[in-house]
């Protein structure tokens, strides 16, 4: 993105993996959290090698109507979707508006920011180099970057190039200090960060969503092209551009916030505050992911993505007929690895599973702002990709994959079943709302927290303010600036769109008196606590 993957979807992104792919199993797969209706195992029919209808004007007309229904009660301002099947483009369109408040419409066209779908992307450009012989799966990381280094020593010498995309490395979620310390982050500073990163779990058995780890593979892989300078991260964007995007067509897809701001096809994205409203955000508030390009930080929209997945059922060849990558070494890319849940593995950049027993491949992905879903059946000749510009809610994170299961029930006849881990998703930010907003508590005298008004630090997470602007308290982190409503005594919650999920302040001071507070991730994916001391404590 896991989509494809740091916000307030952070403990939603993996559920919706694999949700995504259990998309039709029995509820009693499903975390309770998320399931609907009866916990009896039903006998299902087994899709293993049937074909699906032709996507008709029939079958289009029902999806129309369904993601027009999802939208409105998903409150999601815009959706773009292409499904290919037997090689071509069937269908593409867009839904509602770019930004809301203004007319300007989606089309296929419009560019969005896809998060992890894009780590299959990075995979495929990886396979072009084991074609060349410029590496393999398996080639240590440290035989092409010498100062890689991982927290556990033992392990670095082992850490091969698989490992480093296959999110088995034992490592757990740090997408908090990649948010709060991004601005000043380059990809050297990625690949360096691994030192500090602890194995909360077992190396290549525990299945772990982890940004950075990702990105590295990404750029060291990069590094063994033949006309790699040494520079990470323009490495990086050039092997993509040289080796995927160009030869497959996707004439719009870019990693330039520059080249999206001067298209006037983009969409704005919107994140969703504790009031319940989603809101325009800034493009540059998607820059957090920049530092991590690899792990998902390009745009594209609906017709170069289709391009895509159509380079993908063809087993490597382009729409164009021409062969971008071996069969063999993409396919590597779709085999099982890491099991995430019974009958559901992640793979090489996808996640992979089945929709009642057909093969399916699929990732999500998302960033503060948009949302998205990419999924093809490799048996069925069938795939879909789902945009949406809408981020940080349950709900907008399960659209995406509810389309395509929607699709994927039209297109096999079967009844619609998904569609109420929609609602699912949606009882569950009107009950995050709902919390949130009954726990509030008036805000204290400005004199009260006017000793807390003051910049401190902490070692992880870098420089942090505590303010007052316009009769509010914000902190300011520099990329991570939030409103503070009170819940309790010197309790804060961060009321705006956030890239990483529910954190709370907590004030407090030192044994001398002095101003200090916690930062505190109610995350269950990422727990933590982070303490901060002022920067430059006054006299």
């Amino acid at each position: 993105m896991k989509n494809h993957v740091f916000r307030q979807f952070a403990r939603v992104i993996i559920a919706v993996l694999i949700l995504s792919i259990l998309a039709g199993y029995p509820t009693s797969a499903v975390p309770a959290s998320l399931a609907a209706g009866p916990t009896s195992t039903p006998v299902l029919p087994d899709l293993s090698g049937v074909q699906p209808k032709p996507i008709d004007d029939t079958i289009t007309a029902q999806l129309d109507a369904y993601i027009v229904d999802a939208m409105q009660r998903t409150k999601t301002p815009g959706v773009a979707v292409a499904i290919v099947q037997n090689g071509k483009v069937v269908y593409a369109k867009g839904f509602g508006v770019r930004e809301l408040g203004k007319p300007d419409p989606v089309t296929p066209d419009t560019l969005m920011m896809i998060g992890s779908t894009g780590k299959s992307m990075t995979t495929m450009m990886m396979a072009t180099l084991v074609d060349e012989g410029r590496m393999t799966w398996d080639t240590p990381a440290v035989k092409i970057y010498p100062a890689f280094a991982v927290s556990d020593p033992t392990l670095t010498p082992k850490i091969t190039l698989r490992n480093l995309v296959c999110n088995c490395t034992g490592i757990q979620r740090h997408d908090i200090e990649l948010a709060f310390t991004v601005g000043g982050l380059t990809a050297d500073d990625i690949v360096h960060s691994l030192r500090t990163l602890p194995f909360s779990g077992e190396f290549g058995k525990t299945f772990g969503y982890i940004n950075q780890v990702v990105a590295t593979g990404g750029y060291l892989a990069a590094q063994t092209a033949p006309d790699a300078t040494g520079k990470l991260y323009s490495d990086y964007l050039a092997q993509m551009q040289r080796r995927i995007f160009d030869p497959i067509g996707m004439s719009h897809t870019t990693f330039s916030f520059d080249q999206v701001a001067a298209d006037p096809d983009h969409a704005i994205p919107h994140g969703l505050n504790l009031d319940g409203k989603y809101i325009p955000l800034a493009l540059d508030q998607e820059k957090l992911l920049v530092p991590v390009a690899p792990a998902g930080a390009s745009w594209s929209n609906v017709q170069d993505m289709a391009r895509y997945l159509i380079t993908q059922l063809n087993r490597g060849v382009a729409p164009s007929g021409d062969r971008v990558v071996s069969a063999e070494a993409l396919q590597v890319t779709w085999q099982p690895g890491v099991e995430i849940a019974p009958g559901v593995y992640y793979g090489l950049g996808w996640g992979i599973g089945s929709y009642k027993g057909a093969r399916l491949l699929d990732h999500t992905g998302g960033t503060t702002g948009f949302s998205s879903d990419m999924s093809f059946l490799p048996d069925a000749n069938l795939g879909v990709v789902v945009l949406t510009n809408a981020g940080v809610s349950e709900a907008a994170v399960r659209l995406p994959s509810a389309v395509r299961t929607r699709l994927l029930e039209l297109a096999f006849g079967q009844p619609m079943e998904a569609d109420a881990r929609l609602d699912a998703a949606i009882a569950a930010d009107q009950k995050t709302v709902s919390d949130a907003q009954a726990s509030l508590q008036s805000d204290p005298d400005p004199a009260v927290l006017a000793p807390y008004l003051e910049t401190y630090t902490n070692e992880a997470l870098g420089k942090v303010t505590l303010t007052l602007k316009d009769g509010k308290f914000v902190l300011d982190g520099g990329e991570i600036v939030s409103q503070l409503r009170r819940v309790g005594d010197k309790t804060y919650v961060l009321w705006d769109p956030l890239p990483v999920g529910h954190l709370q302040v907590k004030l407090d001071q030192d044994a001398t008196g002095r101003p200090t507070w916690q930062l505190i991730s109610l995350d269950p994916e990422e727990l933590g606590t982070y303490a901060f001391t002022l920067l430059q404590p006054s006299p």
